[in-house]
């Protein structure tokens, strides 16, 4: 049986790796730029344009579209870090167990 230290050794440059490695970069990257673009809009909004933010959601209400922008980001990144696990469970491991399991024979 190999110890971690051989496995690790192995890994690089093998090609279901390298597979492994570009396809979960791309994801988390993918998730993280619609973050990152969603909340540098929010942001720029408020500091360019606050009087969109500031509109009421309803005549007798004190609830604004800025409330209601600020849940949604944070309803949406609640909902990608959930993909992003639901992805990494399903797909993420089993490729990374298939290619233990082929660096270990």
């Amino acid at each position: 049986m190999l110890s971690n230290e051989e496995i690790c050794r192995r890994l690089p440059g093998h090609p279901d790796y390298e597979r492994l490695k570009t396809l979960r970069r791309r994801v988390a990257f993918w998730f993280a730029g619609v973050c990152l673009v969603l909340c540098m809009g929010f942001i720029l909004t408020a500091v360019l344009a606050p009087t969109l933010l500031a509109v009421p959601l309803s005549s007798k209400g004190t609830l604004t579209s800025g409330l209601l922008c600020a849940t949604g980001l944070i309803l949406l990144s609640w909902l990608l870090t959930g993909a992003y696990i639901h992805i990494a469970n399903t797909q993420f491991d089993k490729m990374c167990e298939r290619l233990i399991s082929m660096v270990r024979t």
